[in-house]
């Protein structure tokens, strides 16, 4: 969703989860995921998928400047294939905020990105937020499984995360 690209706050340390609560709820979900099920790039998923298909893909966490949204399991992740981090830049302190891929196109950035969220029984996003999560921070490498949500369309990919992998 582009509000999701719109939000900031620069720089900040992954900090500890908010609570064992949010260790309860979040840290089944992170589990271990067969490589040869990943599919295909964010693009080629935006083009091929449709709201309630099942998809497993490779992402890092990027493609904003606050991919993670506070007090909820939300995150932007992006296409490694499409997008850069800057923390692979050449240039030494390119940027504060190396994972928001800054130096692409706001194209690229759209086309290349997801939105992951966790949702409750209800499908609403749970109030817990996924940074620090089992060590889940900014420019972690994930696999991801999930349902394409509801509200998905090719123009922003959001996938109801069922497990995810910190590479």
């Amino acid at each position: 969703m582009p509000l999701i690209l719109l939000l900031s706050a620069c720089g900040q340390e992954a900090p500890a989860p908010e609570s064992r609560t949010v260790l309860s709820e979040l840290s089944p979900l992170f589990q271990p995921i067969d490589a040869s099920a990943v599919l295909s790039s964010i693009p080629e998923l935006r083009a091929q998928v449709s709201p309630g298909d099942e998809v497993v893909f490779m992402a890092k966490v990027m493609g904003s400047e606050t991919p993670f949204v506070e007090g909820r399991a939300l995150m932007v992740v992006g296409d490694e294939g499409t997008i850069t981090s800057c923390d692979l830049m050449a240039v030494e302190d390119h940027c504060k905020t190396p994972w928001d891929a800054c130096c692409d196109t706001r194209e690229a950035v759209l086309a290349g990105t997801a939105t992951i969220q966790v949702v409750d029984a209800e499908g609403k996003v749970l109030r817990y937020g996924f940074r620090g999560v089992e060590g889940l921070k900014e420019l972690s490498r994930v696999r991801v499984r999930g349902i394409v949500a509801p509200m998905s369309t090719e123009q922003a990919l959001i996938v109801n995360a069922t497990a995810i992998e910190v590479l």
